[in-house]
């Protein structure tokens, strides 16, 4: 039987793929455009010719190492000794030599009430930005007094009915000359007879008016 090599490799032997050319080029590129020293880049190709995975970090030079940071000595707690401290309230001559009962010296000062005319000035101020205190007043309007004003004498409503019959007499003689009577007459005689009937219950003692103006109705 022929025997057949066998390609090294398999499960526990495998073999890791290659940078392509395009990624390698694209990679010296970005290392040309960013400052990084020789080094780091000899490191990158290196890693690059090799088929390595590429380090997420690279020191600038071989012989820097990392700097790891330095441990801080433990401060000692200071204990105090309470035997030592010197705690209590003060004397009263203590405290008098100190001048806490000393009277002060300072005055106030005496300032001049607000009257009403200095908020009536700052009222100004705040309306107008700047004193109007000197400006002329103006005189104020008097109130309305009915008895000064004489008011118009209120028309007598049995007057206002008369007129406004007459006016819908004379409308209808108005619409009669036009040849349209028949489509305005029975309105208009509802509305007098309405009216009539208001100036009835307004006022029975004017039964001579009432009568004329029955006359007129029937003689439209």
């Amino acid at each position: 039987m022929s025997t057949q090599k066998i390609q090294g490799g398999g499960l526990w032997n495998s073999t890791r793929p290659n940078i392509s050319n395009e990624t390698q080029n694209l990679i010296k590129v970005m290392m040309q455009e960013s400052k990084l020293t020789n080094f780091q880049k000899r490191t990158l190709g290196d890693h690059m010719k090799t088929g390595k995975s590429l380090p997420t970090k690279v020191g600038p030079t071989s012989m820097i190492k990392e700097k790891r940071p330095e441990k801080q000595p433990k401060q000692e707690k200071k204990i105090v000794d309470p035997r030592e401290c010197k705690i209590g309230l003060r004397q009263y001559e203590d405290i008098v030599k100190s001048g806490a009962y000393d009277k002060s010296d300072f005055k106030p000062t005496i300032r001049k009430p607000i009257t009403d005319e200095d908020k009536e000035k700052l009222s100004k101020i705040m309306a107008y930005g700047k004193d109007a205190s000197n400006w002329p007043k103006i005189k104020s309007v008097p109130d309305y007094d009915e008895d000064i004003y004489e008011s118009e004498p209120e028309k007598d409503r049995f007057d206002e009915l008369q007129e406004e019959i007459q006016e819908r007499a004379e409308f209808l003689d108005a619409m009669t000359k036009l040849g349209k009577r028949k489509q305005y007459q029975a309105i208009i005689m509802t509305e007098i007879s309405q009216k009539i009937r208001e100036m009835e219950l307004l006022d029975k003692s004017r039964s001579k008016e009432l009568e004329e103006l029955k006359k007129l109705k029937n003689s439209l």
